[in-house]
């Protein structure tokens, strides 16, 4: 059964960690993510940024590797998947559709995109004839899966 992004029970700090990880570009499935890392992006303590991954951990989103850091694992992975398709859809629904600025459509999408249901997201995409990239050339995965139990 899929679970929509928006009712993974993701914190604040949480969702902050994906934003970071797609305005990074992230590509790499074995990224580290360390407390200190993490504690300077977010503007947080290492202990209070490591306490975030923990509850990660916890969702088994990430897995920690012993005195290295964090990795996503494969329900990571998908979830950062899903953050990067939902936004990026909504991000470009907002633009073409509706004509919205690009910096106004991104702030928007990041604001908003995570809690729009799945088919609002499914419809614009189709809308938009399911786009391989955005509009900053980043590639938008679809089909993506997030299982309830993973």
């Amino acid at each position: 059964m899929n679970k929509p992004i928006y009712s993974l029970d993701l914190t604040r700090s949480e969702k902050e960690i994906f934003l970071f990880l797609i305005s990074s570009n992230y590509h790499s499935k074995n990224y580290l993510l360390t407390s200190k890392h993490i504690g300077d992006q977010l503007n947080v303590t290492r202990p209070r940024a490591h306490n975030i991954l923990k509850g990660l951990e916890v969702k088994s989103i990430v897995k920690n590797i012993e005195r290295k850091g964090f990795v996503l694992t494969n329900h990571g992975i998908a979830v950062l998947e899903e953050f990067i398709h939902r936004l990026k859809i909504f991000e470009m629904y907002l633009i073409r559709v509706l004509e919205i600025d690009v910096q106004t459509a991104q702030q928007d999408s990041i604001a908003a995109g995570m809690y729009l249901s799945h088919d609002t997201i499914d419809r614009m995409c189709d809308l938009l004839e399911r786009p391989k990239t955005c509009i900053h050339s980043i590639s938008i995965p679809h089909h993506i899966r997030i299982e309830t139990s993973p």
